[in-house]
């Protein structure tokens, strides 16, 4: 292909296989710097893009983040290859030029689609995702998903991973941002909510430092969390694959952690099962089963015994149960007291008249 393409191509063209590749190739250290004195992984990628890589100690996708910073500046993928070869990566030029073209391509064909700024078909039906047009051609209605996967760009690797095998192996249909919403929609975040609210059964919320300094994953997270509340269902699966402070919107749910080790369960299935998990019906509060207990008085005194009778019948009831205050549960524990001590003090005098008599 050639170089002109790749000079009128951003960076932030590449797709998830590219992306992947260029971290899986320059994560790992290299102890001999290039020829220009430069680190010849992702350290000298970073001096290139002007980011300080001391800040990134510890991360697991270094590479990733060093890209999702340099985006910022719009380069472009010529612009990548000239950084590879200053850093001497001529090996991952050559296992990437393939893919490089592929994602040119296709950027070059997303600008020659016309779009709107709002899309609407013949039904009225409004489009949001790229499904939407073939979908309601063919059922009269819009496209619907399984879950959104809502993500920060420097987690992307770890997002299209979740994307991937989510949609390969366990057939499912999955909605982002960047590969699924339509050019031309007015307002992106509002798009996205009610792709939330309407379209889509789950969201699945990658954590990460990088995600909770956006302002707008934060909003959208929290527009979640007041909608799983209205709707009165589990909307939010938040996924991690590195340790984080956690917001107050997640610290109570459970988090998926793909940084530790599972030997014993298969993360991936459970959050699968996570997403599959249907709505499970609350028994009516006006059914609740009960138990009624009958106590009867003693009746005789036969040789110094006495017995006393109690029968535990558990019956349902469509009467409400109703709510006793701290007064007068109070009250109520006073006077089954008092009541004891009644019937205390008449079994002890009954027993001391009984012996009087045999004594005698």
């Amino acid at each position: 292909m050639e170089c002109k393409v790749f000079s009128e191509t951003p960076i932030s063209a590449l797709r998830g296989p590219s992306k992947t590749l260029i971290s899986r190739l320059l994560n790992a250290t290299k102890v001999i710097p290039s020829p220009s004195g430069l680190p010849r992984d992702w350290r000298g990628l970073a001096d290139i893009a002007e980011y300080n890589h001391s800040l990134l100690g510890g991360c697991l996708d270094p590479t990733a983040s060093v890209l999702a910073f340099w985006q910022k500046s719009q380069p472009t993928i010529a612009q990548l290859i000239d950084a590879l070869k200053e850093i001497d990566r001529w090996d991952v030029i050559d296992d990437l030029l393939q893919l490089l073209e592929s994602d040119a391509e296709s950027y070059a064909e997303s600008l020659q689609v016309s779009t709107q700024p709002c899309i609407e078909d013949q039904n009225g039906e409004i489009v949001l995702t790229v499904d939407d047009p073939q979908c309601i051609e063919n059922c009269g209605k819009p496209q619907y998903y399984d879950a959104f996967l809502l993500y920060d760009d420097s987690d992307e690797v770890f997002a299209m991973t979740i994307l991937e095998k989510l949609e390969d192996d366990y057939k499912m249909k999955l909605c982002t941002k960047e590969r699924d919403l339509v050019g031309g929609v007015s307002f992106e975040h509002e798009a996205i909510m009610q792709l939330i609210r309407y379209r889509c059964k789950r969201l699945i919320v990658v954590v990460s430092p990088s995600f909770l300094n956006s302002p707008a994953n934060q909003f959208l997270l929290t527009f979640a969390q007041a909608l799983g509340i209205e709707q009165r269902q589990r909307k939010i699966i938040p996924c991690t694959y590195s340790n984080c402070q956690l917001p107050l919107q997640l610290r109570y749910h459970f988090i998926l952690n793909f940084g530790r080790s599972a030997k014993h369960w298969d993360l991936w299935r459970q959050l699968s099962q996570s997403i599959r998990a249907t709505k499970v019906s609350m028994i009516p509060h006006q059914e609740v089963s009960r138990p009624i207990i009958h106590v009867e008085e003693p009746k005789a005194i036969t040789n110094g015994t006495h017995s006393m009778e109690i029968t535990i019948n558990e019956t349902k009831t469509n009467e409400k149960v109703p709510k006793m205050s701290s007064s007068s549960s109070t009250h109520r524990v006073s006077k089954l007291f008092s009541s004891s001590l009644k019937i205390g003090k008449s079994l002890f005098k009954k027993e001391k008249k009984l012996a009087k008599v045999l004594a005698e």
